[in-house]
């Protein structure tokens, strides 16, 4: 991370410091209460992604993955299962909704790949680093409806040499036309994957 980047966040964390979005305690975007109690829901979600907008907080995002990992354990777990028999038809691996090289230099990670990197850590289903985007769009927030489902038209490709398993759980942290995912969609199954499963944290 550059010298600016982190007086960047030191000032964030001073204007905005950590705390719980469901109780407000200090030291936490979700404190170790509340993780135990299991109490949060759609709106510490919501909350937390709010957060990563202007905190483009890492810390945020591995949050965001575990929750998501809880919300589909079983089906993870049945995928894991799957991992261990033999046969091209029981290949699974986890992919992640890139973002553009330049948006990755501005903000310093790209939070659906460490939501997806904290799913894959705790389910054991591997992550796959196969898609690329291939053209700086302009974001989705503030875009009407027409404009959102046009502006990512073959912004997304395979990353080269890549390969893609025959089932994957495609990941992102809001759905909201879909536009992004079916995107995503068309170019894995162009690559032969045969099953996508898309997982998100919110839709709407």
């Amino acid at each position: 991370m550059s010298i600016i980047k982190k007086i960047i966040y030191a000032v964030l964390n001073l204007i905005f410091p950590r705390q719980c979005v469901l109780c407000g305690a200090t030291g936490a975007y979700l404190c170790g209460a509340c993780l135990r109690e299991k109490k949060y829901g759609g709106d510490a979600v919501h909350k937390l992604i709010e957060l990563l907008k202007y905190k483009f907080s890492a810390e945020i995002a591995e949050i965001l993955g575990r929750i998501l990992y809880e919300r589909y354990a079983g089906f993870l777990a049945r995928a894991g299962r799957d991992l261990k028999c033999a046969g091209q038809e029981n290949n699974w691996a986890i992919a992640f909704v890139p973002i553009h090289k330049k948006r990755f230099l501005f903000r310093g990670f790209n939070h659906a790949e460490k939501i997806s990197r904290t799913v894959a850590d705790l389910s054991g289903v591997p992550i796959s680093d196969c898609l690329i985007k291939i053209r700086n769009t302009h974001p989705q927030v503030g875009l009407k409806r027409s404009e959102r489902l046009t502006n990512l038209i073959d912004a997304f490709a395979l990353r080269p040499g890549a390969a893609v398993a025959k089932n994957i759980i495609l990941i992102d942290d809001v759905r909201t036309t879909g536009a992004t995912l079916a995107e995503c969609v068309k170019v894995l199954k162009k690559a032969g994957a045969v099953k996508i499963y898309e997982m998100v944290l919110r839709c709407g």
